[in-house]
């Protein structure tokens, strides 16, 4: 048993009575990473997130200085432990706990609603999947001792890599190995009442199938019902990308047997920029889809197979970050430039929204004055329309604006695959080949044959000269 001190166990109190009078209907998030090198304090994310609408940030890790910055503003944030934690969580109980102390409740005026345990886990950490359960349920009980579990949610963010058919989303399943994995981790979640997170974006939906996808269908706004999907089975009609993402993972989720397991959208979003091969990134389109995706969520309306459902989702992402590695839309995600300028307005800021810009055009440098003290003058780089021939080799000129062709069919719930996850490795880890140490005196068949030894002709040769000496003394000996 763990003795708090009075002093901590008065942290503990305070955080818990802040934690329970914020508002725990559904809101739109955002993801703050910081892979770059020109971000502002977390003190100046604060104050620039208190002009928004923003109410909820996600985070990657659990950076002290950030924890420490957004105590008692009012905004909920989630944290995340590292893949790389997940092996000390599973083994180390004691661990877990200090974990937890250090992390969680050394900041009582913070409002940490969860934790991310782990970043698409099932496709980048297969080898620790396994483990998941292990870990979720000791930093469980490590909130349980420090009286914090009642607010502060364990879950892990998966990529919808993990789902084996989604089309339509009646139909979809999860792959085995992942449902091996998953099914454990949905009985903890139900258990908990924490949601399941999943990183859903229409937009590599889009991107990865652009023939077969109507843009107005991803961009919540389709033109009429040939752009919407009809779910034969179900009867329901979709009539964005976005809702048939969640239902497919909500009807994998039943088909196990967690039909009462909730989801939050952890991550989604679309770049403004790209290189000039890419085909997708677009100010206007970005600027679309962020707006309608907030309008959609702020409804409260859920999705068609949950209507009303309490769906928080955190758009990826609050700024660009310009150390990210990969293509340039890997680092024009952000609805901020660093100086705290909009890349695009999304009405987050309040007041009348803007027209949808018809090309992708750039805001006009700020003052150097915006800019941190005896920092240089910042240009926000303009970001010239994508080239017509940008849909790559063999596909059809595409022109940013233009209305989409009629089309077809297409998979509701393509890998999303997160731009904080490391390479990916799909499917379960390979198998662990044990090698003993080689044994000079066993008769190894080829190929475990003494590697020091010649070849089979040699050997035998070997073998025929000894022979001979050894017969050549006993002649003598008996002569």
């Amino acid at each position: 048993m763990v003795l708090m001190t009075r002093s901590a166990q008065a942290a503990v109190a305070l955080f818990v009575a802040i934690a329970l009078v914020s508002d725990a209907s559904a809101g739109i998030g955002v993801n703050y990473g910081t892979i770059a090198n020109d971000l502002p304090a977390p003190e100046a994310v604060v104050a620039l997130l208190k002009t928004t609408i923003i109410d909820k940030v996600k985070i990657f890790d659990s950076n002290p200085a950030i924890l420490q910055a957004f105590g008692g503003s009012g905004i909920d944030i989630v944290i995340g432990a590292g893949n790389d934690q997940i092996p000390l969580l599973a083994n180390q109980p004691g661990y877990a706990l200090q974990w937890a102390q250090t992390n969680i409740a050394a900041y009582p005026t913070t409002a940490i609603t969860a934790v991310s345990l782990g970043n698409e886990v099932l496709a980048y950490a297969a080898d620790v999947a396994p483990l998941l359960l292990p870990a979720l349920e000791n930093l469980h009980a490590a909130l349980v001792t420090l009286g914090l579990d009642g607010r502060v949610k364990l879950s892990t963010a998966s990529s919808l890599g993990i789902m084996d058919d989604s089309e339509p989303p009646s139909n979809s399943t999860f792959k085995a190995w992942e449902a091996s994995i998953l099914a454990p981790v949905f009985a903890f979640l139900a258990r908990t009442g924490s949601p399941f997170m999943i990183n859903a974006y229409p937009y590599f939906a889009y991107t990865g199938n652009p023939k077969n996808t109507s843009l107005n269908f991803v961009l919540f706004q389709p033109a009429d019902a040939s752009e919407t999907r009809f779910d034969p089975v179900s009867g329901l009609t979709y009539s964005n990308m976005f809702d048939a993402q969640c239902d497919a993972v909500f009807w994998a989720m039943e088909k196990l047997g967690f039909k009462n397991v909730s989801i939050a959208v952890t991550e989604t979003g679309w770049p403004s920029a790209g290189d000039p091969y890419e085909f997708g990134p677009s100010m206007a389109d970005a600027q679309t889809f962020n707006r309608n995706l907030i309008r959609h969520i702020g409804t409260g309306v859920g999705t068609p197979l949950r209507p009303g459902a309490v769906i928080d989702t955190y758009i990826f992402a609050l700024y660009n970050e310009n150390l990210k590695a990969g293509p340039a839309s890997e680092r024009n995600f952000g609805l901020f430039y660093p100086t705290g300028v909009p890349v695009y307005d999304v009405g987050i800021l309040g007041g009348p929204l803007s027209p949808v810009a018809p090309l992708p055009t750039a805001p006009p440098p700020p003052p150097a004055a915006a800019l941190a003290p005896g920092l240089p003058p910042y240009v926000v780089p303009t970001v010239p329309p994508p080239p017509v021939a940008a849909m790559g080799p063999g596909l059809p000129p595409y022109v940013v604006g233009a209305p989409p062709p009629p089309m077809g069919i297409a998979p509701f719930a393509p890998m999303a695959p997160s731009p904080y996850s490391p390479p990916r490795r799909m499917g379960p880890p390979p198998p662990i080949v044990y090698t003993p140490p080689f044994d000079p005196y066993y008769n190894y068949p080829p190929p475990y044959r003494n590697p020091n030894s010649s070849d089979r002709v040699s050997v035998v040769c070997g073998r025929l000269l000894s022979a001979l000496l050894v017969a050549q003394a006993v002649f003598y000996l008996l002569v």
